[in-house]
């Protein structure tokens, strides 16, 4: 059966995380119900990592095995989903290719302003102390 790379960006505020979890919403169920409302069946995906509650992602993986996709398959999936998630890009790889054990590097940037800004008060830290680097 042919295995898939799927790259995705979210925004994580209305979330616990993207691993899926019972009793909870995350990003990984969002997209396990997308795929099955477009195909009509279940697939299990395998993510390249987690993030916490209320993380969100320029650029995470999941790979998943399916016999055939729909031939619109990201716009499609992008009409279901939620619009604080968007589906990127397919990609089809080899059958051992793995989203987690196979990546090459992981950065995580964590943003700290010292005033407040309210066009990104979702997305960065408001440190009103001085900042001391060492």
């Amino acid at each position: 059966m042919p295995r898939y790379f799927l790259e995705l960006a979210y925004k994580g505020t209305n979330y616990s995380g993207f691993q899926k979890q019972k009793n909870a919403n995350t990003i990984q169920s969002e997209v396990e119900k997308a795929f099955q409302i477009l195909h009509s069946q279940p697939v299990e995906l395998v993510g390249s990592s987690r993030t916490d509650a209320g993380v969100h992602a320029l650029q995470n993986y999941f790979h998943f095995d399916y016999n055939e996709l729909h031939p619109q398959f990201l716009y499609k999936m992008n009409a279901i989903l939620p619009d604080d998630v968007v589906l990127k890009k397919v990609y089809a790889v080899h059958s051992d290719a793995h989203a987690r054990f196979d990546a090459l590097s992981r950065r995580y940037e964590y943003r700290m302003f010292q005033t407040k800004n309210p066009l990104s008060r979702d997305r960065h830290y408001i440190i009103l102390s001085k900042l001391i680097l060492s």
